[in-house]
């Protein structure tokens, strides 16, 4: 399957999805082949904030404010609509209260 078509795909069962886990980021980061040290470089988040989101650890992150700044840029890295980042901080904010 084209590049293009595969990640066509993996933004449609995005879009369709309500929540969206630090799991299912880390799952569309490792398909489309960029490590967490690359994301770590080109954003300047730290590699262990990085580690607690993909590991759903939200109780380990900082302030709301950070996190969605944290997942904006992420998302921007793997070009992933603007969506992502609401859905995560839906997740997140449900889990953290």
């Amino acid at each position: 399957m084209p590049h293009d078509k595969k990640k066509h795909y993996r933004l449609g069962r995005l879009q369709q999805a309500k929540g969206l886990s630090g799991s299912d980021l880390r799952q569309i980061r490792q398909q489309r082949g960029v490590d967490l040290e690359t994301i770590c470089d080109e954003t300047k988040i730290s590699i262990m904030y990085l580690r607690f989101i993909e590991d759903d650890r939200y109780d380990d992150l900082p302030a709301p404010i950070y996190v969605s700044g944290y997942i904006e840029k992420y998302a921007r890295i793997l070009d992933l609509p603007r969506d992502v980042v609401d859905r995560f901080m839906n997740q997140y904010q449900q889990h953290v209260g």
